[in-house]
């Protein structure tokens, strides 16, 4: 469906009428009993079509197809301000003098997320151009990397560098690093995330508790990394908490039992369960200790909770370089509560991650932005 502008359609109205005209008024003149009145019809309607455009176009330009919300670049405006853009093959910049400055984000290092209990990270990598390159009195190059904050330049850091028109200075947990890509020590990987918001729904929503037995749900999602991935990354949260409510009004505990496997997608491998204990720190420990009601193994995680707030949790796992179909599973639910359940789960993105730096170029200095 495309919306028409308004005055486009007016535009277009007013243009016909004018052809009308033209046409009309051109033919009485060329009727009219005198020499030369064809000439004078044909000339009349050519000045009364061009006149009449020219006053339309005056009075309604046409639309520019930039207007209204398109744009050339991908654009990060939680992040960046809306003025850092995604610039696929554009030259590396080369600064002169003192300049207000918005770098670009190179297409072979994405800003990407990471996901944990209650918090969002996001790590951006910005191209500032070829050094060296002065931030207030403090310089950036090769052989010496600027640090906020607490660390050399973080000063000029805090003062120079914005998001948006805020100074980094008046931001909380967000750090800095500035120089070659080799010094670089908080984005070290290539990283592709694709964003999915798959939502996990069991059957036995509102279905009360079930005599401190869980809910078997077997619901799952699959979805297809990048080629020449190193790494996998899942990331899965619980948008509305995870939390019961019980016939006294109190917050109660929930658990979600899942899976997560995953197979080589061309030749087509078979399926290999994730070892939650060698990825995920301290798992072996609290499934021993956390008394959990679903089941809990090796290769079986479980979530619990009793907070009405959003919780998120990631795994990584490295896998042998290639391409992969990766498959979550919910498998269990299980709830204290029998008034109120709130166990809804989200896949929110899938990360393929690659070996080595993702931007590296001689002389150029890169700003890494994290965000918390």
């Amino acid at each position: 469906i495309k919306v028409i502008p308004q005055n486009d359609v007016l535009r277009a109205v007013l243009l016909i009428g004018v052809a009308f005209l033209a046409f009309y008024t051109g033919n009485v003149v060329a009727g009219l009993e005198f020499a030369g009145a064809a000439a004078a019809g044909f000339a009349a309607t050519a000045a009364i079509g061009v006149v009449g455009s020219l006053l339309i176009n005056a009075l309604i330009p046409p639309t520019n197809p930039l207007d209204g919300g398109a744009e050339p670049f991908v654009r990060l405006d939680a992040i960046t301000g809306v003025r850092n853009r995604i610039n696929p093959f554009g030259a590396i910049p080369v600064l002169y003098g003192t300049v207000r400055y918005f770098p670009p984000i190179p297409t072979v290092a994405l800003p990407y997320s990471e996901t944990a209990g209650w918090n969002v990270r996001i790590r951006i990598l910005l191209v500032l151009g070829y050094g060296p390159i002065k931030i207030g009195s403090s310089i950036a190059s090769s052989s010496s990397t600027l640090f906020y904050p607490g660390g050399n330049g973080s000063a000029d850091i805090g003062e120079n560098v914005r998001i948006g028109e805020t100074k980094i200075k008046n931001f909380d947990d967000v750090t800095i690093q500035i120089g070659d890509p080799n010094n670089i020590t908080i984005f070290t990987r290539d990283i592709e995330e694709e964003f999915l918001s798959l939502d996990f729904i069991s059957t036995h929503e509102g279905a009360g508790d079930n005599n401190e037995v869980p809910f078997s749900d077997n619901i799952t999602f699959e979805r297809t990394t990048k080629v020449d991935t190193d790494a996998i990354i899942v990331d899965l949260e619980f948008f509305q908490g995870l939390f019961t409510i019980n016939n006294s009004g109190q917050t109660d505990w929930a658990e979600v039992g899942i899976e997560i496997r995953y197979r080589v997608t061309d030749p087509q491998g078979g399926w290999v369960n994730v070892n939650f204990n060698t990825w995920v720190p301290n798992w072996t420990a609290r499934q021993n200790t956390s008394g959990f009601h679903v089941t809990t193994s090796s290769t079986r995680w479980a979530f619990r909770s009793s907070v009405r707030k959003t919780s998120r949790f990631w795994v990584r796992f490295e896998v042998a370089n290639d391409q992969y179909d990766v498959q979550v599973w919910r498998r269990q639910t299980f709830h204290d509560g029998s008034a109120v359940d709130s166990t809804r789960m989200r896949w929110r993105s899938l990360k393929s991650e690659h070996s080595g730096m993702p931007f590296d170029m001689d002389n150029v200095i890169v700003m890494v932005l994290q965000e918390e």
